[in-house]
């Protein structure tokens, strides 16, 4: 909007009750804001506090005290408020608990943390993907079986390196699925990794299991599905398509998702942690173990540099009992003498330019 007046209250707090949730989220968006109301998304009894954002071009008639994201409880965390002008390269970041104190660490940012860089891929088109950490394992794959005889089976071949967390995940199927997971490809009448795995009221047949190090073969077919079907190598039963993808989900971040505001995109990197005046870039989207930037270097000699997340703000205030966490990653403060940081309030890299 061009203009915004809040003279009452917006709110996404929770409510005043017992085993109240926590707070929600509130994005503004305007050129102007002013009015003598409040922006609540405080969090009661056992709910922490939620998060607000504004985008704004003036908004002097509005005071920073104005915005709430309390929590009224010693277990979570007080919320966020990020306030970025127009006039300003960066946002100002406000962590308050109004009084109470809260647990270390209770109110956690999004971070990159540091890491190894392992490869840096140029994807064409100014892009290149950064790599750390173990290789991802990510096998998305359709298939089809028939009535009977030998094509009523599907066959999916993985490896696992190292041990890893592993979900299964037949999909779509045109028939009720059914799987079952061999250590080793052969022989098909060992016995079986991991239990049979169907589908149950027209979900996906799943499985989450950590696996050590190996080679696997998930046979997918209809139910019911027995191992004396697998070693004869037919099953009777619906035909049909299905989708099967077996992923790694042990990685260093949470992929990106939109949906739920997973990932790291959106943060800085250093690809150079050990250079305080090193390039930064912004994260696109991300994998488990890797990550997509922008930029029309080379990049082929970063390989082997530490990597490190930065975050930069005009201001930052983290008081009255907040405790905030950016884990291992740097943040850079513009204005220090309008910054307050409580002591003991803040964990942050040593590197870190903070009141």
């Amino acid at each position: 909007s061009n203009r915004l007046a809040v003279d009452g209250v917006i709110s996404a707090s929770s409510e005043k009750v017992s085993y109240a949730g926590s707070g929600g989220g509130i994005h503004i968006d305007t050129n102007i804001l002013t009015g003598a109301g409040t922006v609540e998304a405080n969090g009661y009894d056992r709910g922490a506090g939620g998060r607000i954002s504004l985008y704004v071009n003036d908004d002097s008639g509005f005071a920073m005290s104005q915005y709430k994201a309390h929590s009224y409880n010693t277990n979570h965390g007080a919320g966020t408020i990020y306030v970025k002008r127009s006039a300003e390269s960066y946002g100002n970041l406000r962590v308050d608990k109004d009084g109470t104190t809260a647990r270390a660490d209770s109110t956690p940012i999004r971070q990159v943390g540091r890491h190894v860089i392992q490869s840096a891929t140029d994807l064409g088109n100014g892009q290149w993907r950064i790599a750390a950490g173990n290789a991802e394992i990510y096998h998305k794959e359709t298939g089809s079986i028939t009535s009977s005889g030998a094509g009523s089976l599907g066959y999916h071949y993985f490896t696992v390196d190292t041990p890893r967390d592993i979900r299964i995940e037949v999909d779509e199927a045109d028939f009720p699925s059914f799987f079952i997971v061999f250590k080793d490809t052969q022989p098909l009448s060992a016995t079986v990794a991991y239990s049979y795995v169907d589908s149950v009221s027209g979900r996906p047949a799943y499985l989450y299991q950590s696996m050590p190090a190996g080679n696997y073969v998930v046979v997918v077919g209809a139910a019911p599905l027995t191992q004396t079907e697998i070693v004869n190598n037919t099953n009777t039963g619906p035909a049909g398509n299905y989708k099967i993808t077996i992923k790694s989900t042990d990685g260093i971040w949470q992929p990106t998702d939109t949906r739920y505001d997973y990932g790291i995109d959106g943060i800085r990197v250093s690809l150079n942690a050990a250079d305080p005046a090193a390039p930064l870039y912004t994260i696109i989207n991300n994998t488990g173990e890797s990550f997509v930037i922008e930029t029309t270097e080379n990049l082929s000699s970063v390989v082997g540099n530490e990597l490190v997340g930065v975050h930069t703000f005009q201001t930052l205030n983290v008081l009255n009992g907040a405790s905030v966490t950016f884990g291992n990653d740097r943040v850079i403060v513009n204005d220090l003498l309008n910054s307050v940081v409580d002591p003991g309030s803040l964990s942050a890299a040593p590197d870190s330019v903070v009141p």
